[in-house]
């Protein structure tokens, strides 16, 4: 406070000024040599007063460092705000983003250190064996075809992290994969069937064991009837 009180020149040059920052850096220099003394109280200009209210001791570095992040991202905000004060937007707007520079309302929290994030609760699938089909030796051949799947893999059986529009891409890729590959189950039985899908295992590493174990040849180019 006595700070602020005693030098509003200072404090208000270096805020006005484009190099804000370097002239605040060189006036407080200034001020630390100045010689301690009362001084007559009054409006403070500025909220710099909000670093040294949150500074509670020696050990509260991480709430000062937040406190002095937030006061100079405040500066140039209203600095901006004042190079517009003719505009409604501009003023609504500077409003809104020093709103948003407090913790209570960004919800900022500083987590303690060597906390480790918690382990996954969900439950990994088992699934038996498959025993094989019987596949039909002779007749026409129905023939499926499936456009490569999206270049990440998804795995069934652990839990896996993708970004949220890959997963959706390969969600609806195996939607279409799952249904080629039960109609070649369900046709199987009845007439040689194939299906062609390049790279279709990369996706869905389980289904290429399901689909052994019922007895197709597979391949990377996808699976067939195991007499063709």
């Amino acid at each position: 406070e006595h700070l602020v009180s005693a030098y509003p020149d200072i404090i208000k040059a270096s805020c006005d000024s484009p190099d804000r920052l370097s002239n605040l850096s060189r006036g407080l220099q200034k001020i630390g040599s100045a010689s301690p003394g009362s001084v007559t109280g009054g409006p403070l200009p500025t909220t710099l007063l909000r670093v040294a209210a949150t500074n509670s001791g020696p050990s509260d570095e991480a709430a000062t460092s937040s406190s002095t992040v937030r006061f100079c991202e405040e500066i140039a905000i209203r600095a901006w705000r004042m190079r517009h004060a003719d505009s409604p937007w501009h003023n609504e707007t500077a409003e809104n983003m020093c709103i948003l520079l407090d913790p209570d309302v960004s919800a900022d929290i500083f987590p303690s250190e060597g906390v480790s994030s918690r382990p996954s609760q969900a439950s990994i699938p088992h699934w038996s064996r498959i025993g094989s089909l019987c596949h039909a030796a002779s007749g026409d051949v129905c023939r499926w075809e499936l456009l490569p799947p999206p270049p990440h893999t998804l795995q069934l059986d652990a839990p896996t992290s993708l970004p949220l529009r890959v997963g959706l891409a390969i969600a609806s890729w195996a939607e279409e994969a799952c249904r080629a590959i039960a109609a070649c189950v369900d046709r199987a039985p009845h007439q040689p069937v194939i299906l062609h899908c390049p790279g279709i295992w990369a996706c869905i590493p389980s289904a290429h064991a399901w689909c052994l174990d019922l007895g197709f040849s597979c391949s990377d180019a996808g699976l067939r009837s195991p007499s063709l």
